[in-house]
């Protein structure tokens, strides 16, 4: 089995349930796993992962001033814009 065949599943994941603890109101652990989705599809070139991405982002939109999450929001762009 080739390195790194399920990298964009296993990021995918990672967004998802992030995104689910946002939804929940649990921002520590929504960003922790939004950092590691990001750790993991940052090096994929994938729509479908960008979009589960891009859905976390959406979700932080509450906590827009927080520095910390103004901080993921623009280390997300910055990843995002150098796979695209």
């Amino acid at each position: 089995m080739p390195a790194g065949r399920y990298t964009r599943a296993v990021g995918i994941r990672f967004a998802v349930l992030g995104t689910t603890h946002l939804q929940e109101r649990d921002l520590d652990q929504g960003l922790a796993m939004g950092h590691q989705a990001l750790n993991v599809l940052g090096r994929v070139r994938s729509a479908r992962a960008r979009g589960y991405i891009l859905d976390l982002v959406g979700a932080l939109d509450e906590w827009k001033s927080e520095p910390r999450v103004t901080d993921f929001i623009h280390l997300t762009r910055s990843e995002l814009a150098a796979v695209t």
